[in-house]
C-alpha cells in the first residue's frame, strides 16, 4: 500500500526536521526542560544504539566546534530531555549521520532558510553565516558532566 501525500500532509522526516528548525532553547526565564529518566550522562531514554548515536552527536560538537563535553552534552539534552524516542523515531535519527543533528542542535535556522546544515562540507559551505544556539543555562539540569570530565 503506497501513501498518497495530501495538502497539508507530512512525513515523518519532513516533521522531524520541521520540529529541529523550530526548535529554541528556552528562556533563562522560562520553565526547564522537565528531567526523566536519564541513561549515563544523556537524561532521554536511550538503549545501547542511541546512547552510542548521542555520544556520536556530542563527539561532533567536540570535535567540529570545540566546545567542552559537558557543553556538548547539555546542549543535547536540552533539545531531547523531554522526547520519547520510539523505535520508528530511532530508526528516522539512524537514517542520518549524527552530523546532521549534532549541527541542528549546535545551530539556529536563517530567517528564511528551509534548512539547517547538514554536516557536510559540500553542502552547507561557510558556516560562520550561520548563528549558534547559546548554551543552555549552566543552572539547568541539563549540565550532567563537570566541565572539563
Amino acid at each position: 500500500m503506497t501513501h498518497t501525500p495530501s495538502e497539508g500532509d507530512i512525513g515523518a522526516a519532513d516533521w522531524l526536521q520541521e520540529q529541529m528548525r523550530n526548535w529554541r532553547p528556552p528562556r533563562p526565564d522560562t520553565e526547564m526542560p522537565r528531567v526523566t529518566v536519564r541513561t549515563a550522562e544523556f537524561l532521554a531514554r536511550l538503549d545501547d544504539g542511541m546512547l552510542d548515536y548521542f555520544r556520536e552527536m556530542a563527539d561532533v560538537l567536540v570535535e567540529r566546534f570545540g566546545i567542552s563535553r559537558a557543553e556538548a552534552v547539555a546542549r543535547i539534552n536540552a533539545r531531547y530531555a523531554d522526547i520519547e524516542i520510539e523505535p520508528s523515531g530511532q530508526e528516522l535519527m539512524t537514517h542520518e549521520l549524527p552530523e546532521y543533528w549534532a549541527f541542528g542542535v549546535y545551530f539556529l535556522p536563517h530567517a528564511d532558510a528551509s534548512r539547517l546544515p547538514y554536516g557536510d562540507e559540500d553542502l552547507d559551505g561557510d558556516l560562520s553565516k550561520w548563528e549558534v544556539r547559546p548554551a543552555p543555562p549552566r543552572e539547568w539540569p541539563v549540565w550532567t558532566l563537570e566541565e572539563g570530565a
